[in-house]
């Protein structure tokens, strides 16, 4: 399958979109609903992502749907919560080895 080059008067297909899932971990699906907010494809299916892709250039009502409720459900995420969660992880993994100290 040969993919048409995209023109400057082509529409956006934004990467929040079109997904991979890279089996077992499913890394990034669990902000993803398939077809709701986005489209998940296999990461070693390069086929599978471009005809996910066409499907969308050709489909913009589709398409703004999608972008819609990525950005709806993007808003309810920020970077401090995430790095907090990040934080409480690690800490929580620090404080469960033996021997080390925590701080009061």
């Amino acid at each position: 399958m040969r993919t048409p080059p995209i023109s400057p008067s082509a529409p956006s297909l934004d990467a929040d979109v079109v997904t991979p899932s890279t089996a077992p971990s499913r890394a990034g699906t669990q902000v993803l609903e398939h077809d709701v907010n986005g489209i998940a494809v296999d990461a070693f299916a390069p086929q599978q992502a471009l005809a996910a892709l066409a499907a969308l250039a050709d489909d913009r009502p589709r398409l703004e749907s999608l972008q819609a409720a990525a950005c709806q459900t993007a808003a309810g995420y920020s970077i401090q919560r995430a790095a907090l969660s990040e934080y409480l992880v690690f800490a929580h993994a620090r404080s469960a080895r033996p021997g080390t100290k925590t701080r009061a």
